[in-house]
Parts: structure tokens; C-alpha cells; sequence
């Protein structure tokens, strides 16, 4: 099992296109030195601060959720922990931490929902939106080459070659629409509170359907108003405030 892990990560951000000047950098310095000293409050609010600027950066994400952890704060750490997960898929060491704060909370849950198509495209969870894009924009290029050459040299071989290329297209394509919906459509939400009663309608005078406690994570369905439809662990669906959660 592995450990709670902090990462310092600065050339990392240039990888996610962050621009950042100096201040950034002695602002992002000094909340480590926070999180080392073991003022994990304080660092929890820097780098807040600093997703105020990256909000989408999945390192900040990361180490938010470990300032959290360590505060005990098990909903915020999962939540974003999850949002860190978005931006790095493949990071190992995200859905360990995730996984370890999981096991902290009373309900155990994690109803993560994926995409449908994930069934049958196998790699979606592991590539974000951008590298889906990044992807099709290398795929076209090549596509368009190869058919440029095969037309002034009509060589049977580079004909295959544009045909390979033009399915493996198709299917990016395909992939980068589902991986859009994945991230636009397919919500989960994190209980917030110690104790949250679920109800079986969009108001706190219907009939309680189930009792969740902090960090338990759900499906959301629908959003009315200041209610929040969730899909319970029992396979019912169920409704709670929006404050109550973190989406």
C-alpha cells in the first residue's frame, strides 16, 4: 500500500500549460514549506490560492487533497482527489491516496459512474480530453501526408497505410466524443456532511430513504434547484441538499 505521497512539481506545470511568473513560484514554494512544516491547514489554503489561477492543474489538485488528508478533512481530500484524477488518469499514486482516504470514511462507498462506451473503448479513463484532441490533431496530420504522397505515387502499400490511419481516426474521434461526455455529463458527488439524511423527494419533508456520512461518494442524476438527485448504494435514487455535497 502506498503512502500519502507530496509532490513538488514545478516544471510539471509548464506540461499543463500553465503561464506563471515568479510570484506564482514563491507562492507554490512557500505552501510546500507549509505542508513539510506540518501546517497542513495553512497550506490547504495556498494552494486553494493557487487554484484560484489553475483551477484545472491536477498537481494542485493532488496536493490539496494530501494537505486535507492529513487534516483529517476525508471529504475534501477525496474530492479532490477526484478532481486531481480528471487532469492525471494515469497517476498511480492519485488513486492510491484516493483508495487509502477511502477507507477513512464510515461508508466505504465509492459509486464513481463511468462512460457506457468505456466497455468498449478500453483506454478512455486513461487519456484525458486534451490528449484525446492532442491525438486527432497528430492522427489528421499523418492521415494527410500519407494521402498526399499516394496520390502522386499511387503505391499500393501507402493506400493501406491512409486506410489504417483513417479507422484508427474514426475511433479517436469517437473516443474524444465520449471522453468530452465523461467529463461534461458524468458527475459524481462527494457527502460533505458527518451525517446526511437522504430523502425520497427534492424536500426535507419527504421520507427518509437512507443515511449517508462524509466522504461517501455517488452518481449524481439531476439538479433542482437547491436539491441534488444522487443514485444510492442500494441502486434507489435519492435526494439532498446541494450545500451538503461537493460536486
Amino acid at each position: 500500500m502506498k503512502n500519502i505521497l507530496f509532490t513538488l512539481f514545478f516544471l510539471l506545470f509548464f506540461a499543463n500549460g500553465v503561464q506563471a511568473g515568479s510570484g506564482f513560484f514563491q507562492k507554490l514554494a512557500q505552501t510546500n514549506k507549509l505542508y513539510e512544516e506540518g501546517d497542513y491547514k495553512k497550506a490547504a489554503t495556498g494552494y486553494l490560492q493557487l487554484l484560484e489561477e489553475n483551477p484545472s492543474n491536477g498537481h494542485l489538485h493532488y496536493n490539496l487533497g494530501n494537505a486535507f488528508y492529513q487534516s483529517n478533512e476525508y471529504a475534501k481530500a477525496i474530492y479532490h482527489y477526484l478532481q486531481s484524477k480528471k487532469q492525471l488518469p494515469r497517476d498511480e499514486d492519485v488513486e492510491a491516496n484516493l483508495s487509502i482516504t477511502l477507507r477513512k470514511t464510515e461508508d466505504i462507498w465509492d459509486g464513481r459512474k463511468n462512460s457506457p462506451a468505456s466497455a468498449v473503448l478500453f483506454w478512455l479513463n486513461d487519456f484525458t480530453l486534451d490528449e484525446h484532441i492532442k491525438g486527432i490533431i497528430v492522427l489528421n496530420f499523418l492521415f494527410w501526408v500519407v494521402a498526399v504522397f499516394h496520390f502522386q505515387r499511387e503505391n499500393e502499400s501507402l493506400g493501406k497505410v491512409k486506410q489504417i490511419l483513417a479507422g484508427i481516426l474514426i475511433i479517436t474521434l469517437l473516443s474524444t466524443g465520449a471522453r468530452w461526455h465523461l467529463e461534461n455529463f458524468v458527475v459524481n458527488a462527494v457527502v460533505s456532511e458527518k451525517s446526511l439524511d437522504v430523502y425520497s423527494g427534492e424536500g426535507d419533508k419527504d421520507e427518509v430513504a437512507l443515511q449517508l456520512h462524509e466522504g461517501a461518494v455517488l452518481p449524481v442524476l439531476d439538479r433542482k434547484g437547491e436539491w441534488v438527485e444522487l443514485e444510492l448504494p442500494n441502486g434507489k435514487n435519492g435526494w439532498v441538499p446541494s450545500s451538503s455535497v461537493l460536486i
